[in-house]
This record gives structure tokens, C-alpha cells and sequence, in this order.
């Protein structure tokens, strides 16, 4: 029995209807699995950050446990002394941080702090600036160094006294090796300041001639330079060392601040007079010239 044109639609309709449901399921199912996927990926991702984060957080406690507090002033000060080289060995600012690196490992030095502390010990006399420009460079206080006859003089100066005084013609290796042995300032080796002097004595030839591989003044220019000399006589005057003895002598027991008043107005120096002082009474308590007293005082030790 054939099916009337109406139940042909209807169930063409129910097989329609059929299908889009089935769709919708078959939509509605794989919409849910992304969903699941995305929910999985955000947990792990989220579990990831947090892992990474504990793990900064562990770190950074693991950090502060082992974390010194910073050393004080007064400690760096005892420390930095105790690592200071021996007399007539220069040294920078950088070399002495290494020093306390190296000495003390488990310490933590605020460069800061130290530089201060350095300072302070300059300005107390324990120790002397031997070179100003560029890295300033010190030695400790009573090296012959910082006595030399070329302490606190350039270059092309010190070659002109040095070739005068000599009186004939030397090699520019002779130079700089005498200049270096008398107090001349630098951090250079022997070898850098005779490629850099022969190449400033070139640079004047008015006062300086080359014969033979050797350096020598120029007639005029020693000329110029005794006369010069006999020109400006140094009037004779005490030394400070003798200034200071001299007063602790007439006054024992004076305190260091005591002693700079007194003779601050005597003391001829290129910088400060009281720095120059306080250097010479930490020069000559390091060569125990003099003593200080339980009272802080100085006296004058007599040799036996």
C-alpha cells in the first residue's frame, strides 16, 4: 500500500528532524571535549606559573639565609689595615678591595663604605697618595718612596733634573730607572715609561738631544736651568720631622692634634700642613721615633 503524500512529508520531516538532533549531540559533545581540553591546559599553565614562582620564592630565602649583614666602618677600617702591603709597595683602591675579597671570603664589603674608610685613613696619616691624577695610588706612611727627590714631579722635569745633576748623557732606560728609584709617581713598569718618555723628550727638541742611542740637556737649556737655580735659593728651614721631635722634646706627652696647631705655620707643603704632620707622626711611630702613651699622648723615644 503506497504511502499518502502526507505521510511521505511527515516522514521526511521526522528524518529531518532526526539528523539535526543527531548533529546538535554530535556538535554539543566535541564543543564539550574543548572545553575539557581548554580547562586541562589553563590548570597545567597555571600549574607551571606557580611551580616557577615557588621556585623564586625558594630561591630568593635560600638568598637571604645566606646573606651577611654589612661589614661596619670600624671593621672595614682593622680589616683594610690589615691587608695593606709593606712599605714602598704601591697600591690603589682596587687592589685593596680584591685584598679584602681575598682575605676575608665570608664578608660582604660595600665598595662605597670602604672608599670612605680608605679616605679617612689617608687623611689620618696612615697611609700617602704618591699619585693624584688618573687612579689615585698610595703607599704606606714612611716609605722612602714618597721621599724621593722626583716625588710629586711630571716627567719631562724630573728628566731635566736627573740629566743636570748627572751632568753627562744617559739612556732613557738609565732614566726611568733612576726616576722610578727615587720617588718618581706612576703604576707604569720601567719598560712602559721608556716608550712613553722617549717619546716626550722627542716632542722637545729645543731643550733635549739624542746622540748615540743616549739623552742629553741641550747647553742652552742647562744654562737656562742653573740659572734658574741660582736665581731662586732656598732659604734653609726646618724639616718637619725635626719640627715635630723638637716640640715633643720641649712638651712630652702632647697630644697629635696638639702638635699640628703648634707647627702648622712652620711646616712648608705643597698640600695641607696638618696632613703633612699627621704623616710624619704616623711615619715616625711606624719607626719608633716616637711612642704613644696610654693617654694618647706622644713622646719622643731616645735612642739607647
Amino acid at each position: 500500500m503506497k504511502n499518502s503524500p502526507i505521510d511521505q512529508l511527515e516522514s521526511e520531516a521526522r528524518a529531518k528532524h532526526a539528523k539535526t538532533v543527531a548533529e546538535a549531540l554530535v556538535r554539543h559533545e566535541e564543543e564539550m571535549r574543548a572545553a575539557e581540553n581548554r580547562k586541562d591546559r589553563t590548570i597545567e599553565e597555571s600549574k607551571t606559573i606557580l611551580d616557577r614562582e615557588l621556585g623564586h620564592i625558594n630561591q630568593l630565602r635560600e638568598t637571604l639565609g645566606h646573606t651577611k649583614a654589612p661589614v661596619s666602618d670600624e671593621s672595614i677600617r682593622g680589616k683594610i689595615l690589615s691587608v695593606l702591603p709593606g712599605r714602598n709597595h704601591r697600591f690603589t683602591f682596587d687592589e685593596i678591595m680584591q685584598a679584602l675579597i681575598d682575605a676575608y671570603p665570608q664578608e660582604k664589603f660595600n665598595e662605597q663604605s670602604a672608599r670612605m674608610v680608605l679616605h679617612r685613613i689617608y687623611s689620618d696619616g696612615d697611609i700617602v697618595r704618591v699619585k693624584k691624577t688618573g687612579k689615585s695610588v698610595y703607599v704606606v706612611a714612611g716609605s722612602e718612596i714618597q721621599t724621593g727627590r722626583f716625588h710629586d714631579m711630571n716627567a719631562i722635569d724630573a728628566a731635566r733634573e736627573l740629566l743636570l745633576t748627572e751632568g753627562k748623557p744617559l739612556t732613557i732606560r738609565t732614566i726611568a730607572e733612576s726616576l722610578i728609584a727615587n720617588g718618581f709617581e706612576t703604576t707604569r713598569t720601567a719598560t712602559q715609561i721608556v716608550q712613553s718618555m722617549d717619546s716626550q723628550l722627542r716632542k722637545k727638541p729645543d731643550e733635549f738631544l739624542k746622540v748615540e742611542g743616549k739623552w742629553d740637556l741641550l747647553p742652552d737649556a742647562k744654562a737656562s736651568l742653573r740659572t734658574k737655580k741660582r736665581q731662586k735659593p732656598k732659604p734653609h728651614r726646618p724639616s718637619t720631622t725635626q719640627l715635630v721631635t723638637d716640640f715633643l722634646f720641649e712638651n712630652p706627652g702632647s697630644s697629635r692634634e696638639t702638635v699640628t696647631r703648634a707647627i702648622a705655620s712652620s711646616v712648608s707643603s705643597k698640600n695641607s700642613p696638618e696632613k703633612a704632620i699627621k704623616q710624619i707622626i704616623a711615619s715616625l711611630l711606624h719607626k719608633g721615633r716616637l711612642q704613644r702613651l696610654e693617654s694618647g699622648g706622644l713622646v719622643v723615644v731616645k735612642p739607647s
